[in-house]
């Protein structure tokens, strides 16, 4: 019982494949981010052309106006269970604030990922990001590397 909602079609005869395509990006995020370039420069007019487009497709009426709440709120909405969210919530400021049920996060280091130990070992001029070193500073890979370095 319950609704769910699926962004794609499946069957439950689908086995290990399906016969439908995954996206990886649809026109209207490129539409959004010329969207939100403009309306981060100042171009108000050009950034509401963009998302119009959008929403005229989804039969929705024309924005007349645009803040930075409108924005990341056309975003949420044309978006919705795409895996946009956290980048579009750390972008606009509101990652870690309290939002649907997540408390507010007072750790802001997780705005940003670790850097890979591996990588900071072959290259000395990276620093870790905030919040991690030493965290990961004394575990052992779990396994062996593929190839060593300058190795084939």
């Amino acid at each position: 019982e319950g609704a769910r909602l699926d962004k794609y079609e499946w069957s439950a005869t689908d086995s290990w494949e399906r016969d439908n395509d995954w996206v990886l990006m649809r026109y209207a995020e490129v539409l959004m981010m010329q969207a939100e370039a403009n309306y981060r420069l100042g171009y108000m007019q050009n950034a509401l052309t963009y998302i119009n487009q959008i929403r005229k497709r989804a039969g929705l009426a024309d924005l007349t106006s645009l803040d930075e709440d409108a924005l990341d709120n056309e975003w949420k909405h044309e978006f919705v269970f795409e895996g946009l969210r956290r980048t579009t919530n750390i972008r606009f400021g509101t990652f870690f604030k309290a939002w649907w049920n997540k408390p507010a996060d007072a750790n802001k280091h997780t705005g940003v990922f670790p850097i890979p130990k591996v990588e900071t070992e072959k290259n000395g001029n990276l620093v870790q990001n905030e919040g991690y070193y030493p965290l990961y500073a004394n575990k052992k890979p779990l396994h062996k590397p593929l190839f060593e370095a300058g190795g084939e």
